[in-house]
């Protein structure tokens, strides 16, 4: 009976353990492969994110900074012109990991936007994006109003970001090329326009404790899926 017990406690220690790890990769070095997808299951690229991950702070905070490479179907660096140079195409994401949750930067969350031209900005303001470490089957997740702002001079036009309907689906088993893993998958809705035009989707992502995202999806409003992106492999430093 004790040996039992023993084993029980082992076992939720270990849980709990596993639980009160970030929601993204810490270990600087590591590089993970993602394949990404159309709408009909076809492959259009890959994207090479290598991790960097900062000291951190007196409250214990630090920042995972993710260097992005995109790859075409032949796992070549694709490029674009920059200046008159021809340059690969990085992006970097910088993720402030909190004792609590991992937050992302406006900036970064609407990483998407154009270039703005000469003499235009962007302002950005909204609410914190958030995602507690604490996931639990069931739980919702507060709603979020973002404004992105253009101003030209005197002109300003904004668009507006709602994301709502943000719930914990579900704690479940999930197996992609990079192996099988236990994650939690986090759903929410994406409203935004101006003026009269407005725009609606669906987003799904599978986090791993220890990893990160494993899996992304994107939806229409009618839950139709526009594409996917999953993890592909995983390299350690050691390894690469």
């Amino acid at each position: 009976m004790k040996r039992i017990v023993l084993l029980l406690i082992l076992s939720l220690a270990a849980y709990l353990v596993r639980a009160a790890q970030p929601l993204v990769c810490t270990q600087a070095g590591t590089q993970l492969e993602y394949a990404e997808y159309d709408a009909s299951g076809k492959l259009t690229g890959y994207s090479l994110v290598t991790v960097e991950v900062t000291d951190p702070d007196e409250q214990g905070c630090f920042e995972v900074i993710n260097t992005e490479l995109s790859l075409d179907k032949e796992h070549n660096p694709m490029t674009k012109t920059v200046y008159g140079q021809t340059v690969q195409v990085r992006e970097t994401e910088r993720i402030k990991v909190r004792p609590d949750a991992l937050v992302l930067p406006l900036d970064q969350l609407l990483g998407e936007l154009p270039e703005p031209s000469e003499g235009v900005r962007y302002e950005l303001s909204g609410d914190e994006y958030a995602i507690p470490f604490d996931l639990q089957p069931g739980a919702t997740l507060p709603d979020l109003a973002i404004v992105v702002a253009m101003t030209n001079g005197e002109k300003r036009f904004e668009i507006k970001f709602n994301v709502f309907d943000r719930k914990v689906s579900a704690r479940e088993r999930i197996t992609t090329p990079a192996g099988e893993f236990e994650a939690f998958k986090v759903g929410e809705a994406i409203r935004f326009g101006f003026s009269i035009f407005k725009m609606t989707m669906r987003h799904n992502v599978w986090y791993v404790p220890g990893v990160g995202v494993v899996r992304e999806e994107e939806l229409s409003k009618r839950n139709k899926l526009d594409g996917y992106t999953e993890l592909v492999a995983i390299r350690p430093p050691a390894e690469k």
